[in-house]
This record gives structure tokens, sequence and C-alpha cells, in this order.
């Protein structure tokens, strides 16, 4: 029965499918004026699946060098121009508040910028802070139903060896 059970659990683990992920994407600018990271699920970040506001809401944050944090609202645009957020993808953020002057201030990210403007009415944008450089992708993985399973195999084979021992010849 042992011998069943440790084949069922080498079986249940060699056979895993992938477990699902989540991708942390932080930015990494030329010259570290920005901060920013957002998340997207497995499921978004496959090929033709266009991640929308779903995993942004809760995780986008971008921090200017003047001090704002920019966080998603359903209000900001948000698009993706390829087949996978991977490859290229573009959004803009605004901050709620007016900046000192009384200018609203907006901020552009996409695959290898972030820019803050400040908004002027009826003139063009006023570039604030421009950086270049790169979203660096991570992958988080998550506990999959197979690990899970894995897990309880190996607690059920403990447990048996250990009544085993405790049962045996006085």
């Amino acid at each position: 029965m042992r011998q069943k059970l440790l084949l069922l659990f080498l079986l249940a683990f060699v056979a895993a499918p992938r477990a699902q992920a989540n991708y942390l994407f932080s930015w990494e600018g030329s010259s570290n004026l920005f901060q920013g990271s957002f998340e997207v699920t497995d499921a978004e970040i496959q090929p033709n699946q266009f991640y929308y506001p779903l995993s942004l809401t809760n995780s986008l944050s971008i921090t200017s060098p003047s001090g704002r944090t920019y966080r998603w609202s359903y209000d900001d645009g948000f698009g993706v121009n390829a087949s996978s957020p991977v490859f290229a993808f573009y959004f803009e953020l605004s901050f709620p508040k007016p900046d000192q002057q009384g200018h609203s201030l907006l901020l552009e990210a996409d695959r290898d910028s972030i820019q803050e403007f400040a908004l002027i009415p009826g003139q063009p944008f006023d570039l604030l802070y421009g950086e270049t450089g790169q979203w660096e992708v991570s992958e988080i993985p998550e506990p999959s139903l197979t690990m899970f399973l894995a897990l309880g195999f190996g607690v059920l084979l403990i447990k048996q060896r250990n009544s085993s021992q405790s049962s045996g010849p006085t």
C-alpha cells in the first residue's frame, strides 16, 4: 500500500501542469527618477488577452520625482498595441489634485519611457519629468492544485509511516 501511495505521489508531482503565476512589472529607469510597478495574472499575459483594469486596479503605482504617487483609476487610459503586454503597452494616469499652480497632472508610461506633464488649459503639455528605461518582468509563482495534492499525499505517507511504527510488535 505504501509503495502505491508513493508511486501515486510521484506521478502527481511529475505530471503537474504549469502552476498559475502572476507577473510583476517593475520600472528600471536610466536615471532612477520614477519608481513604479504593476502586476498582471497568468491568464492576462497570454497572447491576444488584453489585460485591462482587472489586476491594474489594485497593483499599478508610479511615484514621480515630484513625490506624487499615481494609481490606477477607471477614468485613466490604457491600451495594448501587440498580442502580449510584454511587447507593447501604453497607459495614462492622471493625478486627482492639481499642483500648486492649479495645473492638472498627467503621467504617460509605455514599454520604454515614463513622462510626467503639467496640463495648462489652452497650451501644449508642459513636460515636468521624463525618463527612458524598461519594465523588468518577473514571475511570481502561485501554488497549484497539484502542489496541494502532492503535499496531501506526503502528509498521508508520513502519517502511515508513523502509525505503522507505533503499532509494531511489542
